[in-house]
């Protein structure tokens, strides 16, 4: 039995005032106190964050903070969705923010529909809050299963612009992939489709993601980590959906995979990387169950990711044919 209706899972490592503006919007949520849990992980901590976290939990019974020492960010996930007891969960990055009024009505809409998994819109901004980049807005959809949403609509590793029912992701098992350093949750959102039932898109901006220098993504050699990640996670989504005798999401999850791989490889060394992206592609052509048409395209992107990269505009009406054929 859920405690609460929404659980606010917040891991942090050394974000500084960063956090600041984050406690701020959470002081400003309109929802009963009784209905929602904020829950920090801290994960070895060595700047002041921790002293902000703090004085922010005061007295407050619905505030929490557990620590650990240097687990990594998919581990702390995990640990903080084993403490979790509210109804739906809300992964939150520790130094974005979000918008207080329309976390009520994103919560009530779950509840109304009995919703596995709400999608939302966000803002990217600069570091410093004071430009915005990009409006990214999730379409409107009503209610669909999450194998046909994924069909029709981009389903990226954005943790924080989707409610996830606990229960589901109890039920199914699905956990962060901890091996990964990179990448854990887009590893994580492939797979989340395949056990939601009731899913809704909605046109609604709640959340800012803070586009930051100092992030991993932005650090020195993370390119090459990207694509060693995507290609680990090419063999686990081959496993997992294998396993579950789905070919139908295997093929779909492990296209577009390799398309976000493709776009990374303009900005490597791409021989550094040939044997192994070449053995995956004969492992996915030549070894798995997955729909002809989407290994004939696996072929023809791993031939030669810089050609695929040169002729993007081309692969995108690849993409809507492969979309029209799965209808």
């Amino acid at each position: 039995m859920s405690e609460c209706k929404l659980s606010i899972l917040v891991p942090f490592y050394n974000v500084g005032e960063f956090i600041k503006p984050l406690l701020d919007c959470f002081e400003k949520l309109t929802l009963p106190e009784e209905d929602y849990e904020i829950i920090f992980w801290n994960d070895g901590s060595t700047d002041q964050s921790v002293d902000y976290v703090k004085a922010f939990l005061g007295a407050k019974k619905n505030r929490f903070l557990y620590s650990s020492s240097n687990l990594g960010i998919y581990p702390a996930r995990n640990k903080l969705l084993n403490v979790a007891k509210g109804d739906y969960i809300w992964f939150v990055d520790a130094d974005d923010l979000l918008e207080p009024s329309k976390v009520s009505s994103l919560l009530e809409k779950c509840f109304e529909n009995d919703l596995d998994l709400l999608c939302f819109s966000y803002e990217k901004v600069t570091e410093d809050l004071q430009t915005v980049l990009e409006r990214c807005v999730t379409q409107d959809t009503g209610l669909v299963k999450g194998r046909d949403y994924y069909s029709e609509n981009k389903m990226d590793g954005y943790l924080w612009i989707r409610f996830f029912k606990r229960k589901m992701l109890l039920d199914s098992g699905l956990r962060f992939d901890e091996s990964l350093k990179v990448l854990g949750d887009y590893d994580f959102t492939q797979k989340i489709v395949s056990v939601t039932d009731r899913m809704m898109g909605v046109s609604d901006v709640a959340y800012t993601y803070r586009e930051r220098n100092g992030s991993l993504l932005h650090e020195k050699g993370s390119d090459e980590r990207v694509v060693l990640a995507l290609l680990k996670i090419l063999t686990s989504l081959n496993d997992y959906y294998t396993e579950r005798n789905d070919s139908y999401l295997l093929g779909l999850s492990y296209y577009r995979t390799q398309r976000q791989m493709n776009v990374i490889l303009r900005f490597v060394n791409v021989a550094d990387f040939e044997a192994r992206i070449r053995s995956a592609a004969k492992r996915f052509v030549f070894g798995t169950k997955a729909p002809l048409k989407y290994r004939f395209f696996a072929l023809c992107e791993f031939v030669s990711p810089a050609f695929v990269c040169r002729f993007f505009g081309l692969m995108n009406k690849v993409r809507e044919r492969i979309k029209s054929l799965c209808r």
